[in-house]
């Protein structure tokens, strides 16, 4: 388990666009503007090229809001491609990555959004295959919604994240993909025994 700080990928994406020089003569500074990113008109001819925000043609600047949340790691690249393997390549073409699951505190106490009591009571008998629910070691929120549906990776140095201490030993984690992998694939298939196998599910977990 790590902390990093994560974008919350939204239902409307931001983008940034740059507006102006203050100084006609400097490039590494520029106003900007913040505005909805339409997938239909992503950037027009208008934007003025700033040395410091430089994009290829089919780039764009985008923004989203992040917090600096716990989250479990789920995956990591095994191997380290050598520089014989990527000459002539940027670094970020295969740099590692982790894959992680983030969490978000279910508790209303009016410093966050939080979950409805109602929703939480229906994550906790894994109702929906998106959320599960948590309680973390690392203090604050008493309970956590980890959310497969934000699932991203962030970059694996050391200034990407802070390790928290805690992880999952092999056999609850083993357990917790198997849960996870069967839940989306039942899912995906509508079987029609899925909420016998959710009330087996409920006993292992003694809901």
């Amino acid at each position: 388990m790590v902390q990093a700080f994560l974008p919350h990928v939204d239902q409307v994406p931001y983008t940034i666009i740059p507006k102006g020089r203050k100084d006609p003569k400097t490039h590494d500074k520029a106003y900007v503007q913040i505005r909805e990113l339409d997938i239909k008109r992503p950037r027009t001819r208008e934007d003025l090229p700033v040395a410091a925000m430089s994009l290829n043609e089919k780039e764009i600047w985008s923004a989203y809001r992040a917090k600096k949340r716990p989250c479990l790691v789920v995956g990591k690249a095994r191997g380290t491609v050598d520089s014989a393997a990527r000459r002539n390549m940027p670094k970020r073409s295969t740099a590692q990555t982790l894959l992680v699951v983030p969490y978000y505190g279910a508790d209303q106490d009016g410093t966050r959004a939080g979950y409805n009591p109602q929703l939480v009571e229906l994550i906790r008998h894994v109702r929906f295959p998106q959320f599960y629910m948590d309680m973390l070691p690392i203090g604050g929120t008493e309970i956590s919604i980890g959310r497969f549906d934000q699932l991203q990776p962030i970059g694996r140095i050391h200034n990407s994240y802070e390790s928290t201490g805690y992880k999952l030993t092999q056999k609850p984690f083993q357990f917790w993909m198997n849960c996870s992998n069967t839940i989306y694939i039942i899912s995906l298939r509508k079987i029609a025994n899925f909420m016998h196998f959710l009330d087996l599910l409920s006993k292992e977990f003694l809901f």
